[in-house]
């Protein structure tokens, strides 16, 4: 018997691009050229995001810009509650899409925004004096889009998880203290 070496290295497994790794797995793929993974605790959580990924190829999804989906969905959303969404979220919404969304993101179809289009987008607006606050609330109005966009199925579900977290907490961290917020 082969003796096991003291490194975490990943095993193969029966489905290409997933790995057992210690008590998990690992799957890895490439979007735009680099590599990508994601860890799962059971190999049927894995497996099946895995196949979700080939799927996501096949799938068709919107071939809309943002500013196009933008669009659409501002005055159909009703929100997600019950309750319903009200008129001054939607205003909120609109507005911060007008300032700080569309500028940036506005001519780029809605399914190829990934997590380093995000990150530009937070950085450019850092960059331009927009306070933290002023961020946060275009993220949150980004954020919902795309989460009815992958409810509907216009853009695949792992596109809104690449979009990730807003790198603000409280003040502006890539800002100087000069700066201000």
């Amino acid at each position: 018997m082969a003796q096991q070496d003291s490194r975490n290295i990943p095993e193969r497994t029966a489905t290409p691009g997933v790995y057992k790794r210690g008590g998990g797995y690992v799957v890895r793929w490439k979007h735009r050229g680099q590599s990508q993974k994601r860890l799962f605790s059971t190999y049927s959580e894995a497996r099946e995001f895995k196949r979700g990924l080939h799927g996501a190829a096949k799938q068709q999804t919107t071939k809309q810009t943002v500013a196009d989906y933008f669009e659409g969905w501002i005055d159909s959303y009703r929100g997600r509650t019950k309750r319903g969404l009200d008129e001054e979220t939607r205003i909120e919404y609109r507005r911060s899409f007008e300032h700080h969304v569309l500028p940036q993101l506005g001519r780029q179809r809605l399914r190829d925004v990934g997590s380093r289009d995000i990150s530009n987008w937070f950085a450019t607006l850092e960059n331009k004096g927009v306070h933290g606050p002023t961020i946060l609330k275009a993220k949150r109005a980004l954020s919902v889009m795309l989460a009815t966009a992958a409810q509907q199925g216009d853009i695949h579900p792992t596109r809104r998880s690449a979009f990730g977290t807003c790198p603000l907490r409280g003040p502006c961290r890539h800002r100087s203290s000069s700066g201000g917020s």
